[in-house]
């Protein structure tokens, strides 16, 4: 009997320690999944209004997006400098205005223009005195009163007169003064106006009345804005993607509803050393000037390719503990799943990895069933 009891109470002993453990263990294990979120709970008897869409694979074109900032197309961007030293004494244009082609900048003045005006009116006179000779000689010769000798003389000093006005005309020319401007009845003038090269807008403005300037600063850029450049930098997995030629499309937070267009007009040749990326250039037209030279922009770029892939809205995608995730319903409730994005489509993200056919993926009340989650976790930890 004693043998009999002693095996009853060991046995009885084992069976206890058996159910304590998995006592124990029970709760471990399901603290270690998320729970499904359910879209009502026991405080309120209203369902939260929860969208659902069902996973598919369905084409979508292949899209490289990145960063990039607007920039002024610099085929379309003058320095204006003064080709000869002088001083300024008026400012006509200014910093953001818009100027035309030919349209006066600044006022300067200048003893090398003076003194090439100067050189044109001698010259002008010179010519006119040898031109007068020549018509005075050409009759005589004509009636044999002088010798042939004499017109050819007078020939030559016409021809000569005429270069020297031309090359007076080419010196002004040179240092950008109309030579038809030359000649004032109040002397010999020294101002001269510095002309817009183009139509454009004023994107730099450095002229100072009084100042002295000379030709290795300028005094203005003026610059059309009417088509600008769009810049981003490709990674090593996006080079091969991108051909020249490839539509673009661009948007930037000023206009956030609105989409630019474009096409690829140039890759570089070689990569940045420091960031190691290539840099890819789309030009857009900008005929109402809204695009603004250095804004931050986002620039996707057409990969021609297309193929079957899983998208959902963007708004879907939400960050649970560090990870890009989507709520998948599990049952009567959701659970959030970890998924790897791609590019935008549109208002649509591309999910690489992560989802099946046929989840049905919450797509509206997605930041109430977050909240339920982080309520639930807050709750478990106390």
């Amino acid at each position: 009997m004693n043998i009999s009891n002693a095996l009853f109470v060991l046995l009885s002993l084992t069976v206890l320690a058996a159910c304590k453990r998995e006592s124990t263990e029970t709760p471990a294990t399901t603290s270690a999944s998320t729970p499904a979120i359910r879209p009502s709970d026991r405080e309120s008897s209203a369902a939260m209004p929860i969208q659902t869409e069902t996973a598919a694979e369905g084409p979508t074109e292949g899209r490289i997006v990145v960063t990039a900032a607007v920039h002024q197309d610099l085929h379309r961007v003058a320095q204006v400098v003064p080709r000869v030293p002088g001083r300024v004494l008026q400012v006509l244009a200014h910093f953001g205005e818009p100027v035309k082609r030919g349209q006066t900048l600044a006022i300067l003045d200048s003893l090398d223009v003076g003194d090439a005006r100067l050189a044109l009116r001698q010259a002008r006179i010179q010519s006119e005195l040898a031109d007068a000779e020549y018509a005075r000689i050409a009759p005589l010769v004509v009636e044999e009163v002088l010798p042939r000798k004499d017109l050819v003389r007078a020939a030559a000093e016409r021809d000569k007169a005429r270069a020297a006005t031309e090359t007076a005309h080419q010196r002004l020319r040179m240092l950008g003064v109309d030579p038809s401007a030359s000649h004032s009845e109040a002397g010999i003038p020294s101002s001269f106006p510095l002309i817009a090269p183009l139509t454009g807008i004023v994107l730099d403005e450095r002229a100072i009345v009084g100042e002295l300037a000379t030709s290795d600063k300028p005094l203005f850029q003026v610059g059309d804005l009417s088509r600008v450049w769009v810049e981003g930098n490709l990674t090593d997995r996006q080079i091969g993607l991108v051909r020249v030629g490839a539509a673009a499309e661009v948007t930037v937070d000023a206009y956030p509803d609105e989409v630019f267009r474009g096409r690829v007009t140039y890759l570089g040749g070689a990569l940045d050393p420091t960031t190691r990326t290539l840099l890819a250039r789309v030009e857009i037209a900008n005929p109402d000037l809204r695009l603004k030279p250095q804004m931050f922009a986002r620039m996707a770029i057409s990969s021609g390719e297309s193929r079957p892939r899983f998208t959902v809205p963007i708004s879907a995608v939400l960050l649970v503990q560090g990870e890009s995730s989507v709520f998948v319903a599990d049952g009567d409730g959701f659970t959030p799943r970890p998924v790897e994005t791609g590019e935008i489509v549109g208002d649509r993200i591309v999910i690489r990895t992560g989802l099946v056919a046929g989840d049905r993926v919450a797509v509206g009340g997605v930041f109430e069933l977050k909240a339920k989650l982080l309520k639930s976790q807050i709750s478990d930890e106390h």
